[in-house]
């Protein structure tokens, strides 16, 4: 199944080559040296060099992690005994179901224990009030033309501006239907031209939370619930931003920045009372009980070192080849993908060079040059949480509002870098980051 997922990529291997030679063009037309160049200028990391240095420090550190996890699961596997090699190596296609057996056999996590006590739509309820207390706003369902009878439409409203935006929050899966969770920005708040009336935002949430049956309603995973708390987080940036112009508007943050907010939010799936609030069991109504709850907070960063190493294999492409001043449609994007998938990885698939980075689908979807941002995000976030949140309480309304005047509210009309300044009460730190890391 992992072979044949990253054979899909195949025909769009020489389509990733060819859109950086044009790329790489496009920035020299511009009297830059390289994409990268061109693509960091508006950043907050500002230029390559900068960005190689965060990479390098991060990656001295996240493989340590990394190679601990790595051991964890040989161990797991040598002991497995359905396993006929008994060597104990692991490949990319283990990983993830070893990373699974770690969970149940350490932590005593069980996902099919822990889906009955997230009922979608009780969870989504209390996600939308769990935002409401956070930013100050009131969010109410109303009966606005959709697209899809499952889509929900909400109006949101607060007491300092009255009627911010409407948000539409899609959750279940269709044919043709986006199957990637995201969120959409539908239309963006400005000023208007008599300087007093205001356009308002909207936003959706895109997710493919299984529909349920006639016998049981749609239940969320864990990960479902972190998932949907994140990129709602991307939509109430998109309502709670205020600027005069359109132009300013979320997708106009700087892009290493834009992630941050939303995986600051994360850290509220791994609350105990939070989960108490967010869960109640589809047939008891009772919450999540406390060794569940335990239970995952415990597991909460198996599986984190690996991904991290993920996202830093496919920075470091991203970058080989944007930050190129060069021809480089002789590059052999496949071999040079699957390399940098062993070396800095771990994940590896033997003899096997597979056209993985075919679908990588982020090199064609305004990433180029810039995926570094997951990870630059992740620091921040853990600062922004440790600093302010866990010192101050995770439910503190005034924490919660500086957070949405600070953050959120200024969005794009200044640098993100004195939004962090003002919020944090002095410069940034990675420390929170590799503290919860054990790094």
């Amino acid at each position: 199944m992992f072979v044949t997922s990253d054979r899909r990529g195949q025909p769009s291997v020489p389509l990733i080559r060819q859109a950086a030679q044009l790329r790489l063009q496009a920035a020299q037309l511009l009297g830059y040296k390289t994409n990268s160049e061109f693509a960091h200028e508006i950043c907050m990391a500002g230029n390559p060099a900068n960005v190689h240095d965060f990479e390098s420090k991060l990656l001295d550190r996240l493989a340590i992690a990394g190679d601990r996890e790595i051991a964890e699961l040989s161990e797991l596997k040598r002991q497995d005994p359905d396993d006929s090699t008994g060597d104990g190596k692991v490949y990319a296609w283990d990983v993830q179901f070893y990373l699974n057996r770690l969970k149940q056999t350490r932590y005593n996590v069980d996902e099919s224990a822990i889906r009955p006590y997230l009922p979608t739509v009780h969870v989504i309820d209390q996600i939308l009030r769990f935002y409401e207390h956070l930013l100050h706003v009131h969010v109410k369902k109303v009966q606005i033309p959709v697209w899809h009878e499952s889509v929900d439409a909400y109006e949101v409203s607060d007491d300092e501006f009255g009627f911010l935006g409407h948000i539409y929050i899609d959750a279940y899966p269709r044919a043709n239907k986006e199957n990637h969770p995201c969120t959409m920005p539908l239309r963006s708040g400005f000023l208007c031209a008599d300087g007093e009336s205001r356009e308002s935002p909207a936003a959706i949430l895109i997710t493919n939370v299984s529909k349920g049956s006639d016998t049981q309603p749609s239940l969320m995973s864990h990960n479902d619930l972190r998932v949907v708390l994140h990129e709602l987080g991307h939509v109430f940036h998109v309502i709670c931003l205020r600027s005069s112009y359109a132009m300013f508007s979320l997708m106009s943050i700087e892009f290493d920045f834009i992630e941050a907010p939303s995986q600051m939010l994360e850290n509220w799936v791994w609350q105990p009372e939070i989960l108490k609030r967010f869960s109640k069991h589809h047939v008891t109504g009772q919450p999540l009980p406390d060794d569940l709850s335990q239970a995952i907070i415990a597991a909460r960063n198996v599986g984190v070192p690996i991904d991290g190493l993920r996202r830093m294999y496919q920075s470091a492409f991203d970058q080989a080849i944007h930050n190129a001043s060069e021809n480089v449609e002789s590059v052999d994007v496949a071999q040079l993908y699957s390399d940098l998938r062993k070396q800095i990885g771990r994940l590896d698939t033997g003899d096997l060079v597979l056209p993985a980075v075919g679908i990588f689908h982020h090199m064609m979807s305004g990433y180029d040059s810039r995926f570094y941002v997951y990870m630059w995000g992740m620091v921040f976030s853990a600062d922004m949480f440790a600093q302010r949140f866990a010192k101050e309480g995770i439910d503190n309304p005034d924490t919660g509002r500086d957070y949405r005047r600070e953050i959120l509210q200024p969005g794009p009309t200044r640098d993100a870098a004195e939004s962090l300044r003002r919020f944090l009460g002095r410069e940034p730190s990675d420390a929170a980051f590799f503290a919860a890391l054990n790094v």
